[in-house]
């Protein structure tokens, strides 16, 4: 009896850390939260690109540009978010008629998903285009303005993104920050807007405080 008491004694120094060691704490779901900025574009190649030919439309430009900070992430790593930005639009037709569109929306973009243990990032964001103004000038003519209302249809983009990068910043009283970061650009799926083609693009940077638990 003895013999195994001093046995198990053993067992549990051996198994034991050394005093002054520290531990990271492994990445379980109570420590996925933390916060997230996304920035969201879409736009055509620089310079314009070509739209619909039976419109006499020549070339047409495309921007909008959305960013969400300190989007909350809870501790089972999901998430929402609703942001908005300013969609512009130019384009220019020639023809019998010279036609010159500046068009201006205040856009929304909303959007769920979820980071899973392995840091995998799930994204579905919904665009919707805003009411807005369009200014066009007619050579010969003159210039325009009509008001445009709301569109109803969303676009919705579906996202699955491994971390690009990660790093770590050290912090005061035994913590330290992870950031990690997302980035993806794609031909955009959007209709309309004469047909142009569009790039879509997230890029994602996903932070959160972790206690350096210290061993012993």
């Amino acid at each position: 009896m003895r013999l195994l008491i001093l046995v198990l004694s053993f067992l549990s120094l051996a198994a034991a850390p050394a005093a002054g060691q520290e531990q990271r704490s492994p990445p379980t779901a109570r420590q996925r939260g933390g916060t997230l900025d996304l920035q969201f574009d879409l736009h055509t190649h620089p310079g314009g690109a070509p739209a619909n030919p039976a419109l006499g439309i020549t070339t047409i430009n495309v921007h909008l540009t959305i960013q969400a900070k300190g989007v909350r992430v809870d501790r089972e790593g999901k998430l929402s978010l609703e942001a908005a930005g300013e969609y512009r639009l130019d384009s220019f037709a020639a023809g019998a008629v010279s036609v010159w569109n500046d068009e201006q929306r205040h856009d929304t973009l909303q959007g769920t998903g979820s980071i899973a243990e392995d840091r995998t990032l799930t994204l579905k964001l919904e665009w919707t285009h805003g009411p807005g103004l369009l200014i066009y000038t007619v050579n010969p003519g003159g210039t325009f303005s009509a008001r445009q209302p709301a569109v109803a249809v969303q676009h919705v983009m579906e996202w699955k993104l491994a971390p690009a990068s990660r790093r770590d910043e050290p912090l005061s009283d035994g913590q330290r920050r992870e950031i990690t970061t997302y980035k993806a650009r794609r031909p955009s799926t959007v209709v309309g807007t004469q047909a142009a083609a569009m790039t879509e693009s997230v890029e994602i940077k996903h932070q959160r405080d972790v206690e350096i638990v210290p061993r012993g």
